[in-house]
């Protein structure tokens, strides 16, 4: 939906971007949910098998994490596994509609809890609903910079001087200085998202016929479908995140352009 208006097969689904602000997160009064869409292989020119953690918090899903491997099942398994360990065991979720409900159940026999959604009709039809949403400004990305705006340097990536995550309150011992030049520490927030291109390529090039890429729209229907069946989960007590400092609803901040519409940027692929 656009306005209202449905769009039409063979054309985006996704419009523009909307970002929230990864150093202010809410400690409390969200749940957490993670949507999974499964696809087993090692080759490199086929589906990947994608996972999307997803919060809720008031009216508004954000994307905290995405895992995107092109892996066989029992690898792609422990990726699960170590990721819900991250997320204090937040539910998972997977759509399936016919043969999928196999690959769900191996999943859940070899230890992962994966819940699963039946849903009808094809991939363009399930998507309506979370379209609708991140059309209407309600799906946030993190607000950071993109991986080209840094260099790799003896496998370290550094910082262009025009980092937004080297500009967001990170203190100096978050970086080193090698040679001159500043180093970003695994905890950059400039640097902790390599999946957010990939993903916000896939999502905004969806169409629902014939995509070469699909997954990531799968597993992020699954995770905004299954919010409803999810319980509260406290962030503060999640390894994979700092403890951030309290922030109301009115307080978080959300990035628009200069029309007022959802914040949207040029991305070069």
């Amino acid at each position: 939906l656009y306005q209202g208006v449905p769009r039409a097969r063979g054309s985006s689904v996704f419009s523009g971007l909307t970002f929230y602000d990864p150093s202010r997160m809410p400690i409390g009064g969200f749940k957490l949910a993670i949507g999974i869409d499964l696809s087993y292989t090692e080759s490199t020119s086929a589906d990947w098998a994608v996972a999307v953690v997803v919060m809720l918090f008031g009216s508004e899903y954000w994307v905290l994490e995405v895992v995107r491997e092109q892996t066989t099942a029992p690898k792609f398994a422990q990726k699960l596994k170590a990721l819900r360990k991250r997320w204090k065991r937040a539910p998972m979720y997977s759509i399936y509609y016919g043969a999928e409900k196999g690959s769900i159940d191996f999943m859940r026999t070899i230890g992962v809890p994966i819940t699963g959604l039946k849903r009808g009709g094809d991939k363009f039809i399930r998507a309506q609903p979370t379209a609708a949403k991140w059309n209407e400004e309600k799906i946030l990305v993190p607000m950071t910079s993109r991986l080209e705006d840094h260099e790799l340097t003896d496998g370290k990536r550094t910082c262009a001087e025009d980092c937004p995550g080297c500009g967001m309150g990170l203190v100096d011992y978050n970086h080193l200085l090698k040679g001159g030049v500043r180093m970003c520490a695994n905890d950059c927030t400039g640097c902790r998202y390599p999946w957010l291109d990939p993903f916000i390529e896939v999502v905004t090039q969806f169409t629902g016929v014939k995509d070469d890429c699909d997954d990531d729209v799968d597993a992020l229907v699954a995770a905004i479908e299954g919010m409803g069946q999810s319980p509260a989960v406290m962030l503060e007590k999640v390894a994979a995140m700092p403890r951030p400092a309290a922030v109301s609803m009115s307080q978080a901040p959300k990035f628009r352009n200069e029309s007022g519409g959802a914040a949207t940027m040029a991305i070069l692929f």
